[in-house]
């Protein structure tokens, strides 16, 4: 079937028939019935275009790449999806509730609108290289001049006896992701297959207080990636989070049931659940490629222009094979399209060489590897630095006494002095690596450096290239935002984790993973200070206990029995607000999310202070008792501060709120230790003086 008109929302009849489009000409044909029910969606080109095939975040990023170097250019986008071009990176986030579904939106900006069409839910099914045209699953043609081939990967199946892989969910689409957030709150246990990356993102991102996570990690846990030894650390931190972790076993087969589904591994254990979800890694789609005779191997095989073995068709982002490589994050594929719409545009730019980096997201204890960090590259000499107690896991690789590449679990205040080290391939001397061994620190001091300290071409944003000296200019051009800085630049518009490096340079708050309950959080904390603030300006409770007028609140302050209720009671209440920092410190504890422990800290706060009012009438006492109560109270004004500061840090510069954070916590548990001591000499004196 042939359509030679441009197809739009417009519909025209003509003897009774309906046709679609803007104009309507003689030689058109009636649309098939399924082609009328897209035509919401069916748009296509009179003349050739630039076409791109697959609507994903690498090749929505070309057609804006396209559309900014020529205006005049008319571009087409085919995707298979029902929805708007969104965020696939991000999709994680979306589940942990971090991001929303609107902030996933991946648009085409386009100056001149009718220069740019998107085609979704359409997937095409033939390239005629000799005509130059691809034909769309309603037998519809448009013509390009260029083509570019963005399919992307698939998620591998999971082939499990007993059980068909297309049954077993996955997370690749936003439906994918909208399906497990329907069911976060419905089911008792989920059980992720797969330790890599995106298996480790959505145990974090599903874990609920309710919800039981297994992670089943058959060879490890990134173990293609990071050291035996990083792997158990990072395994340690996802215990601490809740998540129950099976390592190195093996499915001997499934069985599905009305139930739910359960898992029979090969040690003898089985799995009972109510859902699984594969993440096993992913395969590059190459059908198109396949049929249209370009030549493959792992991959569609391009050249250094992303060109295919046909200069008129290109391959970028996952589906693309460049020099035996295949990429499986979207990074690489940004500086494909820039690389392939360089070439068709003939751009003769200097080419940057950004830094590789990889970094879970979801995750509050960061993971990142940057620059070469391959386990089995020969010429690197790898030195590690681990502190189990506070999960950090370091590991620098020096090759040929210089830094090449480093990887981390738990934040490093020297990433940005370690990111431009590598790119100006610093020497690193035989006393700095002693240093980290023995300190984690490759520098004496490295916390210091902000983002303006930073030289012109520090490159912020590793996924897009984009330098310091980039956004500087977007800045003085009058943007003055995040969003409006991204959209000049695309700095902070794919996984998001140099936002805070952007709102450091415009001083201002920096988007933080939202605690959860914050609001209870503040509530409770003012009320707290409140509380503090009333003992320290009003006078103590003028009460006189007396036999006649019977029991009053007074027995509380001059009645011993009762003074003794009120003073164990207030013990009790400060031993369980203790339990907090078991569950924070101590790595076995691991009930519960450590938000709602947060919570119950702030609240059993309050209700101490309550019970001090009971036991002291707000009188501070003499000499020690006096001590304690000015040490006592100071501990839950910062206490109280410092969760404001946590359940807030949305409203404070990064620098600033680490700053703050750091020092009023470590004064609240200075004075902390300090209370059981001066307990025991209150309670010494009240018993034997």
């Amino acid at each position: 079937m042939k359509l030679d008109v441009l197809v739009s929302r417009n519909k025209n009849k003509k003897n009774g028939r309906e046709y679609v489009g803007e104009n309507l000409q003689e030689n058109a044909e009636i649309l098939p019935p399924d082609a009328r029910r897209h035509e919401s969606i069916s748009i296509e080109f009179k003349t050739p275009a630039i076409v791109i095939i697959g609507a994903g975040p690498v090749g929505i990023r070309c057609a804006q790449l396209i559309l900014d170097t020529n205006y005049n250019q008319d571009v087409i986008v085919y995707g298979d999806e029902s929805a708007d071009p969104y965020d696939r990176v991000n999709l994680s986030a979306y589940i942990a509730g971090h991001v929303s579904r609107k902030s996933l939106a991946n648009p085409v900006n386009a100056k001149i609108p009718n220069k740019f069409k998107q085609i979704t839910d359409c997937r095409i099914v033939e390239i005629n290289r000799e005509k130059k045209y691809v034909v769309d699953q309603y037998q519809r043609r448009q013509s390009y001049s260029k083509l570019i081939l963005a399919t992307g990967s698939s998620v591998k199946p999971l082939m499990i006896d007993g059980v068909r892989s297309s049954s077993i969910r996955a997370l690749r689409t936003i439906d994918d992701a909208d399906y497990l957030l329907s069911i976060k709150d419905k089911i008792q246990h989920l059980v992720i297959v797969g330790g890599g990356l995106l298996g480790v993102e959505i145990a974090i991102a599903m874990k609920t207080a309710r919800l039981n996570v297994t992670l089943l990690a058959p060879h490890g846990l990134l173990t293609k990636m990071i050291s035996t030894e990083a792997s158990e650390v990072l395994g340690d931190y996802l215990l601490s989070q809740g998540v129950s972790l099976k390592t190195n076993v093996a499915i001997d087969s499934c069985r599905k049931t009305k139930k739910g589904t359960s898992l029979f591994l090969a040690d003898g254990e089985t799995l009972a659940c109510d859902e699984v979800v594969a993440a096993i890694g992913t395969q590059p789609n190459t059908a198109l490629g396949e049929s249209a005779h370009l030549k493959l191997e792992q991959g569609i095989v391009v050249n250094d222009h992303m060109q295919t073995s046909d200069p008129n068709i290109y391959a970028i982002g996952e589906c693309a094979e460049h020099k035996n490589v295949l990429h499986g994050y979207v990074a690489p594929g940004y500086s494909q399209a820039q690389d392939a719409v360089d070439h068709m545009h003939k751009v003769n730019r200097p080419k940057q060489i950004a830094l590789n980096k990889i970094e879970l997201k979801v995750l509050k204890q960061s993971v990142t590897l940057v620059g070469e960090t391959s386990l089995h590259n020969g010429e690197c000499k790898k030195v590690v630095y681990v502190n189990k107690f506070s999960s950090e896991y370091r590991q620098v690789f020096i090759k040929k006494g210089r830094l090449v590449g480093y990887i981390s679990i738990g934040d490093w205040a020297a990433s940005r002095q370690l990111q431009q080290a590598i790119k100006n391939k610093q020497r690193i001397y035989f006393w700095q690596l002693k240093r980290f061994k023995e300190q984690g620190e490759l520098w004496k001091e490295s916390a210091s450096i902000t983002t303006n300290d930073l030289p012109d071409d520090y490159i912020v944003c590793l996924c897009n290239n984009v330098t310091r000296q980039k956004i500087s200019h977007s800045m003085a051009d009058g943007n003055r935002t995040v969003e409006s800085i991204g959209a000049a630049t695309f700095a902070g518009t794919t996984c998001g984790s140099c936002k805070f490096m952007i709102n450091e340079m415009l001083d201002q708050p920096v988007e933080h993973l939202v605690m959860r309950h914050h609001k209870k959080v503040v509530g409770f904390s003012l009320v707290c200070l409140l509380l503090i603030v009333m003992y320290a300006v009003m006078p103590p409770v003028n009460a006189v206990l007396s036999i006649e007028n019977g029991w009053t609140i007074a027995n509380f302050w001059f009645d011993n029995f009762w003074k003794q209720v009120s003073g164990y009671g207030l013990l009790g209440f400060m031993l369980l607000a203790g339990a907090y920092i078991a569950r924070r410190r101590i790595k076995k504890v691991n009930l519960g999310h450590l938000d709602d422990w947060r919570l119950l800290h702030i609240i059993i706060g309050v209700i101490t202070m309550g019970i001090l009012f009971l036991h002291t009438g707000m009188r501070f006492g003499e000499n020690l008792n006096k001590a304690l109560m000015i040490v006592f109270l100071i501990a839950a004004f910062m206490g109280s501060s410092v969760g404001i500061l946590m359940a807030t840090s949305g409203h404070w510069p990064e620098a600033r709120l680490q700053k703050w954070r750091h020092v009023i916590s470590r004064f609240h548990y200075t004075l902390l230790w300090t209370l059981p001591a001066l307990l025991i000499f209150h309670i010494i004196s009240v018993y034997y003086f």
